[in-house]
């Protein structure tokens, strides 16, 4: 549809059947709905998007056809210039599902270097079909992603390092991500 990805299928590699994993509608030429299905091709659960006078996403609820009242969520973006700088994550009150109650606040910091991924990939790709890696909609890189959760001092943090050349080329990307539970995974990219 006019340039934009409208479907993500699936296909086993061994009987060779095709399924749809997502699908994607567009409203005004943005995107408004992202549709996941289950094995038995059925939508399990959809993201209905929102956007600001900026036409930027500034909400993302997701809805589950079952157990919704323990499954659904809402988050609110807020950006800074160019940059999402926070994800508030609510999600619904299962004694009263026309409430939402916060769950989690992920804080962003960035560096000044274009955003990699969206100067390689185009129509917002990656973030689509993992729609809650939030920075991958930002103009810049994220250094620092850190998850704190309400009532509890538990927190993940991911910080990314980019090393460039002296020609500003990207030669090392290292992630390291801790977890409150104690585990730690280091990974590098050359």
């Amino acid at each position: 549809l006019d340039g934009k990805l409208v479907k993500l299928e699936y296909k086993d590699g061994f009987s060779g059947t095709k399924r749809t994993e997502m699908s994607y509608f567009y409203k005004d030429g943005k995107l408004a709905r992202i549709s996941y299905y289950s094995n038995g091709g059925e939508v399990y659960y959809y993201d209905t998007l929102y956007y600001n006078a900026g036409g930027k996403i500034s909400e993302m609820h997701t809805k589950y056809e079952s157990s919704p009242e323990y499954n659904n969520k809402k988050r609110i973006l807020t950006w800074t210039g160019n940059n999402i700088t926070k994800v508030e994550m609510h999600r619904v009150d299962p004694d009263n599902t026309a409430n939402y109650k916060l769950e989690s606040v992920e804080t962003y910091t960035y560096d000044n270097k274009p955003n990699l991924v969206s100067k390689v990939v185009k129509d917002d790709y990656l973030w689509k079909v993992e729609s809650i890696s939030f920075e991958q909609l930002s103009a810049n890189n994220a250094t620092k992603v850190e998850e704190a959760f309400t009532g509890t001092t538990n927190k993940k943090v991911r910080t990314a390092t980019f090393t460039y050349d002296e020609n500003n080329k990207l030669v090392k990307l290292t992630n390291l991500l801790e977890s409150f539970s104690g585990t730690t995974l280091n990974s590098s990219y050359t």
